[in-house]
C-alpha cells in the first residue's frame, strides 16, 4: 500500500498514521467511508472497541465477497469483554488531549473512590490533613497493598523477575514513608512545607523510571493474560486472597492488580492540586509565609510532574525510533533521536538532487535541524526453501528502507514557493557556494497531480523549519558576550548514574528524557533557551507592583530573643512592667507556677480585638524526635522561641517589643493610643477618665471669613494697636489687620507646614503664638500688637461647637507640645533651671524636662524655688500624684496653677521654642543685640506692672504683692507639694547628672524683626495653599527604594506610581517598605475594609503613632 510505514507485526504498535492510510485505502477502493466508525485510527487505542474493528472488516469482507467470491462473515452482536484490556496509552496520564474522555474520567474517579478527592477542603487546616492523609492512604491502600498481597506472594517467575522490578515498589514505599515523618512536623509546622518538598525532589524522581515504563509493563501484563493461562490464574488468586486477607482493607481498598499499578502515576499529579488548595487557603486567612511556602512547594510540583510527563513521552519516543531504525539498512549514526525531535514525517515522496537525473522514492524525516532521507526500494531476497520441482533456492521480492543521506536545514539557504504543471507540483530546496548553486546539495520534491494542498502545507512546514535551524541562540542581558551552544542529553535509564540537569537561572528540571536547553561556555552552566534568553533590565521594569502590608509599619524589629525576654516572672510584675508602656507592648516570660512553660503577656493595640487591659497567652509545647517544638496554635510550631515571636508579630499584635526604645510612651504616640489605623476590626471602646479642660481653642481675636473692608469698618476709632484677624475672602489665607495712626494696615500671614510667619523667617507653631509674641515686643516695633478686638459672635460660636470639635481642636493643640509652648526649656537640670529663676521676679515660672525625660515645673517663690512633678499615663497629664484631676493638654495643666492654685503668672520665655519656630538666616547686627536687651528689659517691666496692677497697690514691695505669698498661697503650694512624688527644693537632683546646657541668646526674633517689610495688598494670586504633606511625583517602587535606602530610619515619601495612584515609600530597620494608599472618592485608607479618611488625616494619625518619622519633599 503507498504510503505505509512497515513496524513490527505486533498490532499494538502499529502506527496510527498506518491506519489511517488503511481507512483511505478503503474508502477509495470499497466506498465505505469511516470504516472504523468516530473513533477513526483511534479504534486500536482500547482491547474494549475492538468489536468496532470487527464490525469494520466484516463490512470489507461483505465487498471482497462481491468482488472476488470470497465468503464474508458476520460480526457477533456481543461486545468484547474487558477482563484485562490492552491499553497502548495507559502511561500518558498527562497526556495532550488525545486520550478518551471517559477513560481520563474513569481512571480520576478510580482514584478518588479509593485516596479522596482534593477539590472539597474547607479551611487551612483541613488543606493540610487532605495532603497528610492522601500520602498516608497511598501508601497503605495502593503501594503496601502491592507489596505484601502481589510481590512478597508466590508468584511465578515471570512476574517476579521480568514485570514487578519495572515499578519500584521498594523505593516507592521508601520515597511515602520519608513523606510520612516529614509530614508528622509539617502537622505542627505548617511554614516547613516548602523545605519538605524541596528537599525531598530528588526522591520524587523515581517516578520517571515508573511512568516511563508503564505502557511496556502493562502490555506485558495483558499479553500475559490472555495468553499465559499460568499467569492469569496465578493473578487472579492472589488478587482473591488479598481481598480476604489484607488487614488494612477498607471500604475503598481496591484489589485489582490493573488498576493499583494505574493509581501510581494518577497519584503524583495530586501533589500540585493539593498545594494549590493550601496556597488558596493561606491566601484567604492572611498567613503570607504559609502561601509563600506553599506556592513554591506547588511550583515545584508542578515542574516535577511536567518533567515526569516529559520523561514519559521521550521514552516512548526514543523506543518508537529505535524500532525505525531496526528496519533501516546502513544507518550510520547510533540512534535516530540524536538527530533531534522529530517534527514531521513524509512517508512516501519523490525526490532527487539537482545533479540526479531521475527521481526515486523516499521517505522524508523532518527532524529540528536535519532532514533524514531513507530510500525506498525493492530488492530479491532468498528463502531458506527451494522449488521442489527445478530445485532451485526460492526468491522473494521486499520493500527495503535504506540509509541515504541527511542535510541540515539551515545549510539550505533557499526553500522556493512550489511550482505547478500540468502533471505535478515541486519543492526546491537550493544550497549556494556564492551565486552558484551547489547541485550535490540541493533537492528536488515532486507531488502528483492533485495534490497542490499536500505540496503548499509540506513547504510551510520546511520553510519554519529552516527559519528555526538559521536562527542564532538568543541571549539576554546576563550572556550578551557569552559563549553558548545548544545542549541535548539523554538521562540513561540507569539509578546509580542518571543525572537530572536543572536550568541554572530558575532552578527548574530541563524537562524530560531528552534534556534539551542551552550551555553557556562562559558560564560554565545549563539553562531553559527562555531563561537564558532573558532580558533582566526589562523584566524588572516590567514586573507588577509589589506592595507591603502596611501593618509592617507598626511591627518593630527584634535582633535577639533578648528584646523581648525577661526570664521568670509572674503575672503581676509582668503588668507592672507593661503598665508605663504603649499599647502594643509585649514581653515573654517564664512562668513561676509550672517549669518549662513560657508565656507572652501584651498591653494590646488598639488594632487589638482583645478587650482586657493585659493579655496573657501560654505558649504550647510538643516534642518531635526528642526536641521541643513552640506553638500558639495548630500548624505554627518552632524550635525556637524567636522564630515564634516573629511568626505571630501581626497575628496577635505584637508590635513593640518591651526592651525597644519604641515601646516608650511618650506624648507624641501617646496621641494615637485610641487611633485605630490598621486592621478591619473596630477598637475597643474604653470610657476615657473625666478630663478638666477650658473652652475650647478658639480665639477671640479671630473673626472668620470677613472682608478687608468690614475689617476696616470694624476697626474704625480704635485705639493704636487694636487688631483682630480674618480669613481672606479671595485666598481664605489668614490675613492680620492692625491699625498704624489713622488708618488700617493689612498683612498677609504666611502659612507653611503648621507653622506661621509675618515674614516668612520667623515662625510659630500656632496663630495664639505668633499674636502672643508681638504682643509682647518693645511698643515701638514694627509689628507691635496692642488688645485684640474681640468678636462678638465668639461666645455663641463654642456654644454651637460639638464634643467632636472640642476634642479635634484640644488634639491639635496638645500634638505641638511642648515646643508650642513658648515658656518650655527642653532638658535641664533643676540647679540650672533654679538659677535661671534667681533673678526673674516672684511667680515667673518655666517647663522642663529631667534628665529621666518626666517634665517638671519650676517656680520662683520668695526667697526659693520650688519644683512640681507632671506623670503623663492613658493619654493625659496629672500633676504629682494627684488622679482626681487630669489635664488632656500640658498648657491647660499650667493654665490651671496660673489662674485656679495662683502659683505663679509670669512665663520665663525660652531660646529653645525661639529656635523651634524661627531660621536664623542674617548675622545679627549690634543694632539687633542693643533693640534685643532693650526689649528683654521692656517684656521684665512689662510684666513688673501687670504684677503690681493686679494688686492695686502699687507702693507694696513687689514681693509682697504676689498671691502666693498670703495664707492661702501657702496652703496651696503645701498640698501640691505633699501630692508631689518627689517634692525637692534645691536639692532634687543632686544625684542627676551634670549635662551641658546649650546657652543661647534669650531672644533670636529681633535679628528679623527690623527687616523692612514690604506692605502688600491682598490679591487672589498670593501665598496660594501649600500642600501639608507635599507629593514627591512619580516614581516606580525600585526607583523609591533607591531614592530612600540611605536615608535615615523612619524616613518617607509621599509619591505617585506610573498609574498616578497614591503610594508611601518608607525606610524601616530591615528594608524598605512600600504601601498602597486605597482611594475612594478623595478618601484614602490602608486596606480596602478600613474606615476612608481624608488623605492628611490618615498620614498624621501614622505619624502620630510613631510608623512615619522625617518626610522628605524634595528629589534633589
Amino acid at each position: 500500500m503507498e504510503g505505509i510505514t512497515y513496524r513490527t507485526n505486533n498490532v499494538s504498535t502499529l502506527e496510527e498514521k498506518n491506519i489511517r492510510l488503511f481507512i483511505n485505502y478503503v474508502e477509495n477502493e470499497f466506498k465505505i467511508k469511516d470504516v472504523f466508525g468516530k473513533l477513526k485510527e483511534g479504534v486500536f487505542r482500547k482491547f474494549i472497541d475492538f468489536h468496532i474493528v470487527i464490525d469494520g472488516l466484516s463490512k470489507i469482507s461483505k465487498q471482497l465477497e462481491t468482488k472476488l467470491g470470497v465468503k464474508g462473515f458476520e460480526k457477533t452482536k456481543r461486545k468484547t469483554e474487558a477482563n484485562y484490556e490492552y491499553d497502548s496509552d495507559i502511561n500518558n496520564i498527562y497526556d495532550d488531549g488525545e486520550r478518551a474522555v471517559e477513560e481520563e474520567e474513569h481512571y480520576e474517579k478510580l482514584y478518588e473512590n479509593a485516596f479522596g478527592a482534593v477539590t472539597e477542603t474547607t479551611s487551612l487546616d483541613h488543606a493540610f490533613e487532605e495532603l497528610i492523609a492522601i500520602n498516608e492512604s497511598f501508601l497503605i491502600r495502593c503501594l503496601k497493598n502491592i507489596q505484601e498481597n502481589f510481590i512478597n506472594k508466590d508468584s511465578t517467575e515471570l512476574l517476579r523477575k521480568h514485570f514487578f522490578p519495572y515499578f519500584q515498589i521498594d523505593k516507592l514505599i521508601e520515597l511515602h514513608e520519608n513523606l510520612k515523618q516529614k509530614f508528622e512536623i509539617m502537622k505542627h509546622s505548617y511554614i516547613t512545607i516548602g523545605q519538605i518538598f524541596e528537599n525531598m525532589r530528588e526522591e520524587f524522581l523515581v517516578y520517571c523510571m515508573v511512568s516511563s515504563r508503564m505502557k511496556t509493563a502493562i502490555e506485558f501484563l495483558a499479553d500475559q493474560m490472555s495468553g499465559n493461562p499460568e499467569t492469569q490464574e496465578k493473578i487472579k488468586k492472589l488478587q482473591r486472597e488479598a481481598k480476604k486477607t489484607y488487614k488494612h482493607q477498607d471500604d475503598r481498598t481496591m484489589f485489582d492488580l490493573k488498576d493499583l499499578l494505574q493509581m501510581i502515576p494518577q497519584h503524583i499529579m495530586r501533589y500540585p492540586m493539593m498545594l494549590g488548595e493550601i496556597q488558596k487557603h493561606a491566601n484567604t486567612s492572611k498567613k503570607r509565609d504559609i502561601e509563600n511556602e506553599a506556592r513554591n512547594a506547588n511550583d515545584l510540583m508542578k515542574n516535577l510532574v511536567h518533567h515526569i510527563n516529559q520523561y514519559a513521552t521521550d521514552h516512548n519516543y526514543i523506543e518508537t525510533l529505535k524500532e525505525l531504525k531496526e528496519e533501516v539498512k546502513d544507518v550510520p549514526v547510533q540512534n535516530f533521536h540524536d538527530f533531534g525531535v522529530l517534527s514531521f514525517e513524509i512517508a512516501n515522496i519523490d525526490m532527487k538532487k539537482v545533479s540526479g537525473k531521475s527521481y526515486g522514492q523516499y521517505q522524508l524525516l523532518l527532524f529540528e535541524n536535519y532532514l533524514v532521507a531513507l530510500e525506498l526500494t525493492e530488492e530479491e531476497t532468498f528463502l531458506n526453501e527451494v522449488n521442489w520441482f527445478t530445485g532451485t533456492p526460492l526468491v522473494t521480492k521486499m520493500n527495503v528502507k535504506r540509509f541515504y543521506e541527511h542535510f541540515k536545514m539551515k545549510e539550505f539557504h533557499e526553500i522556493r514557493m512550489p511550482t505547478h504543471d500540468k502533471e505535478s507540483s515541486y519543492i526546491h530546496l537550493n544550497h549556494f557556494n556564492g551565486p552558484a548553486k551547489n547541485a550535490n546539495l540541493s533537492l528536488v520534491l515532486r507531488f502528483p497531480f492533485g495534490k497542490m494542498s499536500d505540496c503548499e502545507e509540506v513547504y510551510n512546514k520546511l520553510e519554519v523549519l529552516r527559519m528555526n535551524a538559521s536562527t542564532d541562540i538568543e541571549k539576554g542581558s546576563d550572556h550578551t558576550d557569552h559563549d553558548s551552544v545548544v545542549f541535548r542529553e539523554e538521562i540513561e535509564d540507569n539509578s546509580e548514574t542518571m543525572r537530572h540537569s536543572k536550568c541554572n537561572d530558575c532552578a527548574k528540571f530541563l524537562n524530560g528524557k531528552i534534556q534539551t536547553g542551552i550551555k553557556c561556555n562562559t558560564c560554565n552552566a545549563l539553562f531553559h533557551k527562555e531563561c537564558f534568553a532573558i532580558n533582566k533590565d526589562e523584566d524588572e521594569y516590567k514586573e507588577e507592583e509589589e506592595f507591603d502590608d502596611p501593618e509592617d509599619l507598626n511591627v518593630i524589629q527584634t535582633e535577639s530573643i533578648e528584646d523581648f525576654y525577661l526570664g521568670e516572672l509572674d503575672q503581676t510584675n509582668a503588668i507592672k512592667k507593661l503598665k508605663p508602656k504603649r499599647r502594643g507592648t509585649f514581653l515573654l516570660r517564664s512562668s513561676q507556677k509550672q517549669k518549662g512553660k513560657y508565656v507572652i503577656t501584651k498591653k494590646p493595640h488598639c488594632n487589638d480585638s482583645s478587650t482586657k487591659e493585659f493579655e496573657h497567652v501560654v505558649v504550647k509545647t510538643v516534642t518531635m524526635d526528642n526536641v521541643p517544638w513552640f506553638y500558639l496554635e495548630k500548624g505554627f510550631a518552632f524550635k525556637d522561641l524567636h522564630d515564634l515571636i516573629k511568626q505571630h508579630r501581626k497575628s496577635h499584635k505584637l508590635y513593640f517589643p518591651i526592651n525597644s526604645p519604641e515601646s516608650v510612651l511618650n506624648e507624641r504616640n501617646a496621641m494615637s493610643e485610641s487611633i485605630r489605623t490598621i486592621g478591619d476590626k473596630p477598637a475597643a471602646v474604653q470610657k476615657p477618665p473625666e478630663i478638666i479642660v477650658d473652652q475650647p481653642f478658639d480665639e477671640a481675636f479671630m473673626h472668620g471669613e470677613i472682608s478687608k473692608e468690614e475689617a476696616e469698618e470694624l476697626l474704625t476709632n480704635k485705639t493704636g494697636g487694636t487688631f483682630l484677624v480674618r480669613y481672606s475672602n479671595s485666598s481664605y489665607k489668614i490675613s492680620l489687620v492692625l491699625p498704624s495712626g489713622n488708618k488700617v494696615k493689612h498683612m498677609m500671614i504666611h502659612e507653611t507646614e503648621e507653622m506661621f510667619s509675618l515674614t516668612n523667617q520667623k515662625k510659630f507653631g500656632s496663630l495664639k503664638d505668633l499674636v502672643e509674641n508681638y504682643m509682647n515686643v518693645a511698643t515701638n516695633h514694627k509689628f507691635f500688637l496692642g488688645q485684640p478686638l474681640a468678636n462678638p459672635n465668639a461666645a455663641k460660636r463654642d456654644e454651637n461647637r460639638t464634643d467632636d470639635d472640642i476634642r479635634r481642636d484640644r488634639d491639635v493643640s496638645r500634638r505641638k507640645e511642648p515646643y508650642s509652648l513658648q515658656f518650655f526649656h527642653g532638658s535641664l537640670l533643676s540647679r540650672d533651671a533654679s538659677k535661671m529663676l534667681y533673678v526673674e521676679p516672684i511667680g515667673t515660672f518655666l517647663l522642663r524636662k529631667n534628665e529621666e525625660d518626666e517634665y517638671r515645673i519650676t517656680y520662683k517663690k520668695r526667697q526659693k524655688v520650688e519644683h512640681l512633678k507632671i506623670r503623663f499615663r492613658d493619654s493625659v497629664y496629672f500633676l504629682g500624684e494627684r488622679e482626681d484631676k487630669p489635664f488632656s493638654s500640658l498648657r491647660r495643666l499650667v493654665d490651671h496653677l496660673k489662674e485656679e492654685e495662683q502659683l505663679f503668672s509670669i512665663p520665663l520665655k525660652s531660646a529653645i521654642h525661639e529656635k523651634r519656630t524661627s531660621v536664623a538666616v542674617f548675622p545679627q547686627s549690634s543694632t539687633d543685640r542693643e533693640e534685643e536687651q532693650s526689649g528683654f528689659e521692656a517684656r521684665i517691666s512689662s510684666s513688673l506692672r501687670k504684677i503690681c496692677n493686679s494688686v492695686g497697690d502699687t507702693t507694696q514691695n513687689v514681693n509682697e504683692s504676689f498671691p502666693i505669698a498670703g495664707p492661702s498661697g501657702k496652703n496651696r503650694c503645701r498640698d501640691l507639694r505633699k501630692a508631689s512624688l518627689q517634692n525637692t527644693s534645691l536639692e532634687e537632683d543632686k544625684t542627676e547628672h551634670e549635662q551641658e546646657y546649650e546657652n543661647t541668646e534669650y531672644d533670636e526674633e529681633l535679628q528679623y524683626e527690623n527687616l523692612e517689610y514690604d506692605e502688600q495688598p491682598e490679591s487672589e494670586s498670593e501665598d496660594e495653599d501649600q500642600q501639608k504633606y507635599p507629593c514627591i511625583g512619580r516614581m516606580s517602587n525600585r526607583e523609591a527604594g533607591a531614592f530612600i535606602e540611605n536615608r535615615p530610619i523612619g524616613s518617607w515619601i509621599l509619591r505617585e506610581n506610573e498609574s498616578g495612584e497614591k503610594r508611601i515609600t518608607v525606610k524601616s530597620p530591615k528594608k524598605v517598605l512600600h504601601i498602597k494608599l486605597n482611594e475612594d472618592k478623595g478618601l484614602f485608607s490602608l486596606s480596602s475594609g478600613s474606615l476612608k479618611t481624608t488623605l492628611d488625616e490618615l498620614l498624621q494619625s501614622l505619624e502620630e503613632q510613631g510608623t512615619l518619622g522625617v518626610q522628605i519633599v524634595d528629589n534633589l
